[in-house]
């Protein structure tokens, strides 16, 4: 389960080889592992200590949801670009822009801080985990934004293909 669970209360999961592999688990998640032996006739060892991991990022398969709770696994900033987006949870330091918090209410969030010293013209630029969309037959980006302030510019959104062909999806001023 997730960093933080309680032994016994995760998902099980039944090992029948070693090594072991687990699948279905999403890129990036921070999992903390237990480890408990069947002995056979209800005889089971006490939980291990837990083993705490990162997947690895490689290709998301699409359906693919991130909240941002777990911080910014997977994603990456871009280096040529003027400033970077930032986790947070509790407002921005800039007084009356905003967000406050998430749209779930205690999560967290990605924003740019606009205010001095950026300059009109600067941008940040974050790139997603690669995302496999092969699977659906109508893929759709949903996200939430919060745009306020005098020095806001222009968010957009854009893919790319395994070609490396880009193509802007979404556009807000």
């Amino acid at each position: 389960g997730p960093t933080g669970f309680l032994a016994g209360t995760g998902t099980s999961v039944a090992a029948n080889s070693n090594p072991f592999t687990l699948t279905g688990i999403n890129p990036g998640q921070n999992l903390d592992i237990y480890i408990q032996s069947d002995c056979g006739s209800g005889d089971l060892s006490l939980w291990s200590i837990p083993i705490n991991i990162q997947t690895p990022c490689g290709i998301a398969i699409a359906p693919y949801f991130d909240n941002f709770d777990a911080g910014i696994t997977c994603w990456t900033q871009d280096q040529n670009d003027v400033f970077d987006w930032t986790l947070n949870a509790n407002g921005t330091t800039s007084g009356s822009t905003g967000p406050s918090n998430d749209i779930t209410g205690g999560g967290n969030y990605l924003y740019i801080e606009t205010s001095s010293p950026r300059a009109t013209g600067d941008s940040a630029l974050i790139h997603s985990v690669n995302i496999d969309l092969s699977g659906l037959s109508n893929p759709q980006l949903r996200f939430f934004s919060h745009m306020y302030g005098a020095s806001i510019g222009e968010l957009s959104v854009w893919i790319t293909d395994a070609s490396g062909a880009m193509t802007q999806v979404f556009i807000k001023t």
